[in-house]
């Protein structure tokens, strides 16, 4: 009986190790909806996005921005597609990464680094956004101010 518990003991000690990891993540698309804006705005909120998070952003063709980052000796690709409603953003290619094309799944590590990077997006979108109204706001002052709108 004491052998069983043992046996039972040592076979629980040994697996609790890789209970505590994290599961490979999903390469699913990453959609994220934006208030209606036109596309080069979006195209402009993502380059600077990808810029400030260290990505390598550039023009794959109109509507696709691809980007690139290396950390240490991980290497991850993807794709932004975007539109005046929004952006998804789309798993290319990686290294180092333990990548399996059969189910999808990649290193943790990737979860993390879409979500700062749609994290930096949205927020240049909300500069985007504020910087708009606050040039049509000083503009729509000028108007009321100027002295040719008082004819």
């Amino acid at each position: 009986m004491k052998k069983i518990a043992l046996i039972l003991l040592l076979a629980f000690a040994a697996a609790f190790p890789f209970s505590a990891c994290k599961p490979m993540t999903s390469t699913e698309p990453f959609h994220m909806k934006v208030m209606r804006r036109d596309a080069a705005s979006i195209r402009s909120a993502i380059i600077a996005g990808c810029t400030a998070r260290g990505w390598s952003p550039s023009d794959l063709r109109q509507g696709v921005v691809r980007a690139r980052i290396l950390l240490r000796t991980h290497e991850l690709t993807v794709d932004i597609r975007y539109t005046d409603r929004g952006y998804t953003i789309e798993y290319v290619d990686s290294r180092n990464l333990d990548y399996d094309p059969l189910t999808g799944k990649i290193n943790r590590h990737y979860d993390n680094w879409i979500r700062n990077l749609d994290k930096s997006i949205r927020i240049e979108l909300s500069r985007l956004a504020a910087d708009t109204r606050v040039r049509y706001e000083t503009d729509s002052s000028r108007a009321k101010a100027s002295p040719h709108s008082a004819r």
